[in-house]
């Protein structure tokens, strides 16, 4: 029983999470720097408008790779929606600069290097450094789709799914 308490205490100091966002709470002010390090405020624009905020632990690997391609190949349809789209890592400006130009992304990467971000929205950084993949849907302002258990090769095409099941 002591090694489950150990554990667990063990799993609390590398581990943060501020308390989630729960669907309709209202998108917290966020602001953080692209992959060309420009400064961009992540908020909802004004009249039905939808902004998708999807997370992931590390440029340039194989889950996250699959993610950010899958948001790619949607974001044609996406646009048709109205849909403005952020990833975001814990990768600093220069990694998200490389896995934009590697996969020809058309959306920007944000370099969230403290958890910062991540944590305003509620998305575990474990061992301090690794956001968990997750994904946010906001329709003006308000969060109306989540998806906790972030989807890989698929993450687009539930975005759509949700968007659809919302109007």
């Amino acid at each position: 029983m002591k090694f489950k308490a150990i554990l667990a205490a063990l799993m609390s100091v590398f581990t943060f999470s501020a308390s989630g966002l729960e669907i309709g709470g209202k998108l917290p002010n966020l602001k953080g720097k692209n992959q060309d390090g420009k400064e961009v405020v992540l908020k909802a624009a004004e009249g039905n408008q939808w902004l998708l905020i999807f997370t992931y632990p590390k440029a340039m690997t194989g889950g996250c790779t699959k993610q950010v391609c899958s948001v790619r190949d949607s974001f044609e349809n996406l646009q048709g929606q109205k849909v403005t789209v952020f990833g975001m890592s814990t990768d600093d400006v220069a990694s998200q600069k490389k896995f934009v130009d590697a996969h020809k992304l058309p959306y920007d990467l944000i370099s969230d290097p403290k958890g910062e971000l991540a944590g305003a929205l509620g998305v575990p950084v474990k061992l301090g450094k690794f956001a968990a993949r997750q994904a946010y849907l906001f329709k003006d302002g308000k969060l109306v789709w989540k998806d906790e258990k972030g989807a890989t090769s698929t993450q687009g095409e539930e975005v759509l799914k949700a968007i659809e099941a919302a109007k």
